[in-house]
């Protein structure tokens, strides 16, 4: 359960789980649409809604991980604020979680990709097999990062972006990187491949469709009279500039592959700051409860202290 105190709203927690595990403390957990009875009367969910995931765990390997998700139920999404439930979600995936909602109706829905800035919304980062890797608060300008559960793969996560900032800018830049994995094969591996493979020629007959000339009208020309400017010629400056190595004429050609390193890196600055404030919010935090715990123990301590008494004149 990743957990956040919040000094207003109290504790923030987001839960994670299938059905069957939601089940278990809530009987009116919600069913899927796609899960209507059947002809019979029989709900075809019951199945799904009986099975209870077995999770890899931090250290498992990518097959593992694949294998678990591929025979897991969903994983579902449960946000409560003060012990209150406020949202519940079909699936864990990236976007954003608004914590606004009338708890009577709550339906399982879809994680949204946008919510008003200016309203309090969790903000969540989730890896291809739904395993939650961050969770930040936010509000307006106030950011503040979810304490992950011991044990979890985004516990592992934060201590190694804990351990130094290269680290916390390095995690986004390589999944800058592995979106432009697909680039990269089409350009470095695959010519590779050709080098290996023998050179067959083949002729393949060629096919010319039909050519159908259609009657085009002639429309009258217009001439209008253009006014004629004085021409201004500026000195050219010669620079011979250094040639330019063939592999970065080709990363510059193919934008493909530098678009995502560059978008990794931005995110990376990105989250650098945002752990910055994180950390100064919350030591704003712990600093206004514990003047509003010395306040209230100066008020109660003034209303409990005996008070002095004049004599009484004659």
């Amino acid at each position: 359960m990743w957990t956040l105190h919040h000094p207003d709203l109290g504790v923030i927690e987001l839960e994670q789980g299938c059905d069957a595990e939601f089940l278990a403390r809530d009987p009116e957990w919600p069913l899927e649409d796609s899960w209507a009875g059947g002809d019979d009367g029989t709900p075809a969910g019951d199945r799904e809604r009986s099975r209870v995931g077995e999770h890899a765990g931090p250290d498992a390997s990518f097959r593992e991980r694949f294998t678990r998700w591929r025979q897991n139920p969903p994983q579902r999404l449960q946000v409560r604020v003060d012990g209150q439930v406020r949202g519940r979600f079909k699936a864990t995936t990236n976007g954003v979680l608004p914590l606004k909602g009338a708890p009577a109706a709550l339906k399982l829905a879809d994680v949204t990709g946008s919510v008003a800035r200016e309203k309090p919304h969790l903000r969540i980062q989730a890896s291809l097999f739904g395993e939650l890797l961050q969770v930040e608060f936010r509000e307006a300008g106030a950011v503040a990062e979810f304490d992950p559960p011991a044990g979890s793969r985004g516990e592992r996560r934060h201590q190694a972006m804990e351990s130094s900032s290269v680290k916390r800018v390095a995690y986004p830049l390589l999944g800058g990187l592995g979106k432009a994995g697909w680039a990269i094969l089409l350009l470095v591996v695959i010519p590779l491949l050709g080098r290996l493979l023998p050179d067959w020629d083949v002729e393949l007959p060629a096919f010319r469709p039909p050519r159908i000339h259609l009657p085009v009208p002639v429309w009258p020309r217009i001439e209008l009279p253009v006014p004629v400017y004085p021409q201004i010629h500026l000195p050219v400056l010669h620079v011979d500039l250094p040639a330019l190595p063939a592999w970065l004429i080709t990363v510059l050609e193919y934008d493909q592959i530098w678009k995502p390193i560059l978008f990794g890196l931005g995110v990376g600055l990105v989250s650098l700051r945002n752990h910055r404030r994180s950390e100064a919010e919350k030591a704003r935090w712990v600093q206004t409860l514990a003047d509003t715990k010395m306040k209230t123990e100066e008020k109660s301590a003034q209303s409990s202290s005996p008070q002095s008494t004049r004599p009484a004149r004659p």
